[in-house]
């Protein structure tokens, strides 16, 4: 029987992005032929997810970065060679992101493939102005940025309704959010997301050189909240060290003059541009995982810190909540004090940091992408695809 054909975009380093990067090589064992349009970026971080796979094939799209300028010229080239027809017929699109610069190249490949079917990843959700403005601040052209992704937003659900045969969701949370927006609830699929254990494992543990580390740079993620505590933690724990994970993020500056002025310069390590494999070798050498997100969709870095087994301390929100239950430490949202608390609380007490390990890596062994990835594909069973 001749394999069906599927489309697969990945933009930069997004979630969405990672879930169809992570799912894509077992898809191609489910009876689909991918074809997968890859950031060089991705590629060096996931080559290997991606290798020895025969029904896989990639096309790798080389662009400098993942900054701005980086991601519009990988952008272009998807969008000249969605249309200039990479495999000799496409039976699904899949775009790992609602986000238009993705959106619109795989409407577009549907257009140019008659009987085609759409499925599009619905990660995250940009919570309304007035919700963003309560933690993220900023001046004039941050509102204006904020204001444009909203109306994309908006405008990416209208699309949506009209050209998507079907949604796939990390969270009852957005599943339920799209349904307030009008979207037929019989399209949207809750898929989550998952782990590699197999390439976690493969590493060895290591002596813990950071107490706390966590990933990614932005008011959203917390991180101003997470710098300005981790000062206070210091004043009681001198010599505590703090690695934070970040690719490309237009607050980096802001971050590095942050910590000069609270003079935690050899307390917090800004750290770009790292390999999976290092990723985990630096997530495996820390003693807890730090996540103050005030705006998430999973956070896949926190399920690869649960693989690890970390302990996590997290802020209070429901998309948390539904995800890992109570196999994590809450704090409520923008409570610096009690996050101080809970930090020094966990790394003073090892039995503590022990039981909520043997919690996260519980978590963790239940949510492999090989089962993600097997939900996905039944999934496409509601768009006639089995």
């Amino acid at each position: 029987m001749e394999l069906r054909q599927v489309l697969m975009f990945s933009g930069g380093l997004g979630g969405g992005d990672v879930h169809g990067v992570k799912v894509a090589p077992y898809l191609s064992e489910q009876g689909y032929e991918v074809h997968l349009l890859v950031h060089s970026v991705m590629y060096r971080r996931e080559t290997n997810t991606l290798r020895n796979h025969p029904n896989l094939h990639l096309y790798l799209i080389n662009s400098p970065t993942t900054d701005p300028i980086g991601y519009f010229i990988y952008v272009i080239k998807t969008l000249v060679l969605s249309i200039s027809g990479i495999c000799r017929r496409v039976d699904v699109v899949y775009s790992p992101s609602h986000q238009l610069e993705l959106l619109l190249p795989a409407i577009l490949c549907k257009i140019k493939n008659p009987g085609s079917k759409m499925c599009v990843v619905v990660h995250h959700l940009i919570p309304p102005l007035k919700t963003r403005s309560t933690y993220k601040g900023g001046g004039f052209f941050e509102r204006i940025f904020d204001l444009t992704s909203v109306v994309s937003q908006d405008i990416a659900i209208l699309l949506l309704k009209k050209w998507a045969e079907i949604v796939l969701t990390p969270t009852f949370y957005v599943k339920r959010v799209l349904a307030e927006k009008g979207f037929c609830q019989k399209r949207i699929v809750r898929v989550g997301n998952g782990v590699d254990l197999k390439l976690i494992d493969s590493i060895p543990a290591r002596d813990q050189f950071y107490d706390g580390v966590t990933i990614g740079l932005s008011p959203s993620k917390g991180m101003f909240d997470l710098l300005k505590v981790w000062k206070e933690v210091c004043g009681e724990a001198k010599d505590a060290k703090l690695a934070i994970l970040a690719s490309f993020s237009r607050w980096r500056k802001q971050a590095l003059e942050l910590i000069s002025r609270l003079k935690l310069t050899n307390n917090v390590d800004l750290i770009r541009h790292v390999s999976e494999l290092d990723k985990i070798k630096i997530l495996k050498s820390s003693k807890i995982y730090i996540s103050p997100c005030y705006e998430v969709g999973w956070s896949i870095p926190m399920s690869e810190a649960a693989a690890c087994g970390l302990p996590i301390i997290a802020y209070d929100n429901q998309v948390f909540r539904e995800i890992y239950g109570d196999n994590i430490m809450y704090v409520p949202r923008g409570d610096l004090l009690r996050l101080k608390e809970s930090i020094l609380f966990m790394l003073s007490n090892p039995e503590i940091r022990e039981e909520y390990s043997r919690r996260s890596r519980s978590w963790a062994i239940r949510n492999e992408w090989k089962k993600v990835a097997k939900i996905e594909g039944e999934a496409f069973a509601l768009i006639g695809l089995r």
